[in-house]
């Protein structure tokens, strides 16, 4: 698997939970006191998804030298 790879698989990951978060009933995670934590976590998966975009982007037009480069200061 390479960078890009990887990269949209967390990308479609992260889109699945919001998808399944949007689809929760309001007025149960308002009945149960979820409501409040759920907005935080929202917050956190659009900025998440937001930075796997930019990711995504870069490592599209990225070289592949510049890949080896980036992913070998990682490890």
């Amino acid at each position: 698997m390479n960078a890009t790879t990887i990269i949209q698989l967390a990308l479609a990951i992260f889109r699945l939970a919001n998808w399944f978060a949007a689809r929760v009933s309001q007025q149960e995670w308002k009945r149960m006191g979820y409501a409040d934590a759920a907005a935080a976590q929202m917050r956190e998966w659009q900025r998440s998804v937001g930075l796997a975009d930019a990711a995504a982007t870069t490592a599209a037009h990225a070289t592949p030298e510049k890949r080896r480069e980036v992913l070998g200061s990682d490890l």
